[in-house]
């Protein structure tokens, strides 16, 4: 069965499969919903579609490949109800779809978050903003984009928006704790966290978050255990593998460190935080040129990452190369001056 209003709106699987697809095959690329694709619409179930998409994108509960499925094939068929008032086959052009619905809008802006372009991202969710200002999902999206950058005051302004309109949003109070964290502001951070995890204690961010700050206050022992929660609810926690290596070097246990860092590492290689706390690690083992090469694979990933360039600098001035250690350090101070 083809992919059509009919079809979808009456659940039938082969055409759900069929748009599921072909939806999915584009957001998998960062793009939009299939520019230029055809599909039947038929007027008897013109609220269906926009019913289920508005409720269930943002139901946390589904499956992540749910989401996806529902998000694509409900805002295909909303955006034929918005442009077509006659059953009818034609192709729809992926702008049409963006300009006008702010689901799509920041459907596609969530879609560059999870590649990593936040800035393109916040283009998105300030489209959705432009028409809907109180949008709390729009609010939380930007603030959420905003953390990534460390932009966290602007972070912050968007976030007690979102909070405002909805205090008991564990999604948006988790991301007040990790702004407030960027801040040093830890204590203040952990009654955001500790907030999210009344309504949900598993929620992994919240924990990974929490044992963030009580790592940074000097409670180590309990932000491993933090560390532990979220890790025995997704063992590939990449984060937390990390956060938790960065806690056993604090602890000078840089062995059983670098453990987990691999185990961060086998998971993304690419993981520039996992590979600036491995290069610490060895350093303190006094692999030093084993640490450089790792400060260097992070450097050739972020080449602006300032904790490498100065990390780099400080094995080189402790390997006595202070001409190179100076290179460095510059570096890092040029892009956070004291």
């Amino acid at each position: 069965m083809k992919c059509t209003g009919d079809a979808i709106a009456t659940s039938s699987g082969n055409a759900t499969n069929n748009c599921y697809n072909s939806g999915k095959a584009v957001w998998d690329q960062g793009g939009d919903i299939p520019d230029m694709i055809s599909i039947q619409y038929s007027n008897s179930h013109y609220n269906y579609p926009i019913k289920t998409h508005e409720a269930a994108i943002r139901n946390g509960s589904l499956e992540n490949k749910t989401k996806i499925s529902i998000a694509a094939i409900a805002t295909l068929v909303i955006v034929l109800a918005l442009f077509h008032h006659s059953p009818t086959t034609q192709a729809l052009s992926a702008t049409q779809i963006l300009s006008n619905n702010k689901y799509a809008l920041y459907d596609k802006g969530d879609v560059l978050i999870s590649k990593g372009n936040y800035t393109q991202a916040i283009q998105y969710f300030d489209k959705a903003l432009a028409i809907d200002p109180n949008d709390k999902y729009a609010l939380y999206d930007k603030g959420n984009a905003l953390n990534y950058l460390g932009n966290y005051t602007e972070a912050i302004t968007y976030l007690d928006k979102a909070l405002a309109i909805d205090p008991s949003d564990k999604y948006t109070l988790n991301d007040k704790g990790w702004a407030l964290n960027g801040f040093r502001k830890y204590t203040e951070a952990i009654i955001y966290l500790d907030k999210a995890l009344a309504i949900d204690p598993n929620y992994k961010w919240a924990l990974l978050n929490k044992g963030d700050a009580l790592d940074s206050l000097g409670k180590h022992a309990q932000a491993i255990q933090y560390f532990d929660k979220a890790l025995a609810i997704d063992p590939k926690f990449k984060y937390a593998l990390s956060y938790k290596g960065e806690t056993l070097n604090g602890l000078g246990k840089y062995t059983e460190a670098i453990t987990y860092l691999d185990k961060a590492l086998a998971i993304d290689p690419n993981y520039k935080w996992a590979l600036l706390n491995k290069g610490d690690a060895l350093d303190c083992l006094g692999k030093h040129a084993q640490a450089i090469q790792y400060f260097d694979k992070a450097l050739a990933i972020d080449p602006k990452f300032k904790y490498a360039l100065s990390y780099k600098g400080r094995v080189l001035s402790n390997l006595g190369n202070y001409s190179g250690a100076l290179t460095y350090l510059d570096k890092a101070l040029a892009i956070d001056p004291p």
